[in-house]
């Protein structure tokens, strides 16, 4: 009886220490990393249009996949914590340290806007979604520069990283700038002397 207590403790001390160890492999989730996306540096000054060629070009989920989807046609902000944007907005191609975080708010694409007009967005509007991208430790994903993509609800409490390998395969062709794109910052730039 005695022996057959201790081979059972035995196991749940096993099975205690696999499961520390499974979760220190995994990937952490970050509760509330990005509730506060808001107090991080806004890169877009106005919202930048997706327009539909280019929302196109991207090879989204199927909608039974993600509801609403990523890349439809949509208007964004981008934010970025300090360790990403000291790096998007320093010397393109520089690697971004483990810690980046950028986030874009992606918002309903304005009725009748056309290609490069301004985009401006009613007062008080919410994103429908935001999508986000972590700089991990070295190893997480080495074809993918060791980012993590994510979908996330409007207010950042809920995401997935499932279903998401389109985005690392678009993201691919910035691999000379660490798989970010940052083509709006060079509009952003643009625009501004204008």
């Amino acid at each position: 009886m005695l022996r057959g207590i201790a081979v059972f403790l035995g196991c749940l001390v096993l099975g205690a220490v696999v499961m520390q160890v499974r979760a220190s492999r995994a990937p952490q989730r970050q509760p509330g990393a990005f509730e506060n996306y808001r107090s991080w540096a806004l890169l877009t000054k106005e919202p930048v249009d997706m327009s539909p060629a280019l929302s196109a070009s991207c090879i989204g989920p199927r909608p039974q996949h993600s509801a609403p989807s990523p890349h439809a046609p949509r208007v964004f902000n981008v934010f970025a914590n300090p360790l990403a944007k000291k790096t998007l907005l320093g010397k393109v191609g520089r690697a971004y340290p483990v810690g980046s975080m950028i986030v874009k708010e992606k918002y309903a694409r304005p009725a009748g806007l056309k290609q490069w007009d301004p985009v401006t967005l009613p007062k008080g509007a919410v994103p429908e979604l935001l999508t986000a991208m972590v700089k991990r430790e070295k190893g997480f994903a080495p074809k993918d520069g060791d980012w993590q993509y994510m979908v996330l609800s409007r207010d950042g409490k809920t995401q997935t990283t499932k279903g998401l390998e389109y985005c690392a395969k678009c993201h691919q062709t910035e691999k000379s700038n660490d798989y970010v794109f940052a083509d709006y910052l060079a509009f952003e730039r643009m625009h501004k002397k204008s």
